[in-house]
């Protein structure tokens, strides 16, 4: 079993020692989610660019227990459509979770319904790469390479349910941000890959086959 699996593996036993959330604890807690992530205010923008997928109910242990932070509960909330377009927030908030290591909220906070979203997906790459910088304990590497594993799991969900490319110039341009981030950070916690280099136009157009390829990856390595 590699390391990625080991991860997984490493990550669930730490939810089952959560415990488990009744429905009616995992509907409050999306209720809390959507106040602070989506459009409920029916802002009239970013129509253009697609809807991100629901936050799985599988990190919602993992999100509570981060939330029990206040400045991290105050950071999410504080991201509510009723305080757009106060950017300056947005970026305060992916600060103090990166600074932090947050890594639940910002899973979470990476399908916000504006294009700053991206900041989310940076921050993530980045806590990721990291790793290679830091001269750590075994067990503390192996915590990281844990929630690598999550992270990267999460994008592979993310990139299965949204298209890779959509209409227009600057919304396709950011868009197609978000997607290479994301593929980037795949990359990096399946192959060990650092490389600045966008996603190559057969992979854009072939977005199942490289899908097939992490996914085959995650379930063999």
């Amino acid at each position: 079993m590699g390391k990625f699996c080991l991860g997984v593996t490493f990550v669930l036993v730490q939810f089952l020692s959560l415990g488990q959330l009744t429905e009616d604890e995992k509907m409050e807690w999306r209720t809390f989610l959507n106040q602070s992530l989506k459009n409920h205010c029916e802002v009239n923008a970013f129509h253009d660019y697609p809807d991100m997928p629901e936050f799985p109910d599988s990190l919602l242990p993992a999100l509570q227990l981060e939330l029990k932070d206040d400045s991290a509960r105050y950071h999410l909330q504080s991201l509510t459509c009723k305080n757009w377009p106060d950017h300056h927030r947005y970026k305060k908030a992916i600060r103090y979770f990166k600074r932090e290591r947050k890594i639940y909220c910002l899973l979470a906070t990476s399908s916000h319904w504006t294009p700053d979203r991206v900041y989310a997906i940076q921050a993530l790459y980045d806590l990721c790469t990291m790793r290679l910088l830091i001269n750590q304990t075994l067990e503390a590497e192996k915590k990281m390479r844990a929630q690598e594993a999550v992270i990267a799991a999460f994008f592979v969900s993310v990139l299965g349910q949204i298209p890779w490319a959509i209409s227009g110039s600057e919304n396709s341009t950011i868009h197609g941000g978000q997607v290479r981030q994301m593929a980037r950070t795949i990359d990096f916690v399946l192959y060990g890959k650092v490389s600045s280099e966008p996603l190559w136009k057969d992979d854009i157009n072939h977005s199942e086959k490289k899908l097939e390829q992490w996914k085959k990856t995650m379930n063999h390595e």
